[in-house]
C-alpha cells in the first residue's frame, strides 16, 4: 500500500489543488482531490490485466469547478430537496436559496464540493486513508449551526472503498443528509459491486498514526 499527494492545478482564485493517490499492491488505486473532497478516480484492472478507471470525472480542476452533475461530489448539508426553499424549527423559520424553481436543492449554490478541504492521510492495518476536513459557519447555506464535517476514505488490498461521514454541530440543527454522487460508465466484460457494511466507530483522525 502507498499514498501519494500530486498538484492537480489551480482554481479560478488561485488556489492549489492536490490530487491524493491510495495506491494498493496490485497497482489498482482510489484517487481523491482536496477541491470539493471529490472522489475523482478509481482504477481497477479487469480480467485481461488492463488499469480502467471506473469513476466518471474530469481531467483538471477547470472541469471540477463547472461539474454541475456533482460527480464523485459529498453533497450536503442536506442533499434532496427542500420543498419551498423554507423550514421551520423550533418556531421559526428559516429560508433558504431558491435554486430548483421554487425550491432548494442539495442546500443552494454555495456547493460543498466548490470550496477547499483540509485533507491528512494515514496507513494502518487495514489500508490506507485520507481524511478531508471543513468548517462549516453558523448559517452557511441558510441553515442554523456552525459545524465540522469530516470524510474518510479509506481503500485496501481487497479494492474495497469505504466511505465514512462525520457532522459535528455546536447547537441544535436541522436534519442533515450527506451523499456521494459517484458516476460508473459502462464497462466492456466486467461489473462493479456496490455493497454496504456495518457502522465504523474509529474517530475520523490522523492524529497518533
Amino acid at each position: 500500500m502507498s499514498i501519494r499527494v500530486e498538484d492537480f492545478g489551480l482554481t479560478k482564485a488561485g488556489e492549489k489543488v492536490h490530487k491524493i493517490i491510495l495506491e494498493n499492491s496490485s497497482g489498482n488505486a482510489a484517487v481523491f482531490i482536496d477541491f470539493g473532497a471529490i472522489w475523482s478516480n478509481m482504477y481497477i484492472r479487469d480480467k485481461k490485466g488492463r488499469l480502467l478507471d471506473v469513476v466518471q470525472g474530469f481531467d483538471d480542476v477547470a472541469g471540477y469547478e463547472y461539474n454541475k452533475p456533482h460527480l464523485g461530489s459529498p453533497i450536503g448539508r442536506y442533499a434532496n430537496r427542500i420543498a419551498g426553499a423554507s423550514f421551520v424549527m423550533d418556531g421559526q423559520t428559516y429560508h433558504l436559496e431558491k435554486n430548483k424553481g421554487i425550491h432548494n436543492l442539495h442546500s443552494g449554490m454555495q456547493y460543498w464540493d466548490k470550496r477547499m478541504w483540509n485533507f491528512c492521510s494515514y496507513s494502518d492495518g487495514q489500508g490506507d486513508h485520507v481524511v478531508f476536513s471543513l468548517e462549516s459557519p453558523d448559517m452557511d447555506q441558510g441553515f442554523p449551526g456552525k459545524a465540522l464535517v469530516k470524510i474518510r476514505y479509506s481503500f485496501g488490498e481487497d479494492n474495497a472503498l469505504s466511505i465514512v461521514y462525520e457532522f459535528q454541530a455546536d447547537k441544535k440543527i436541522f436534519n442533515v443528509i450527506i451523499r456521494q454522487a459517484p458516476l460508473f460508465p459502462p464497462q466492456r466484460g466486467g461489473k462493479i459491486v456496490l455493497y454496504g457494511k456495518g457502522a465504523d466507530s474509529r474517530p475520523l483522525s490522523c492524529q497518533n498514526t
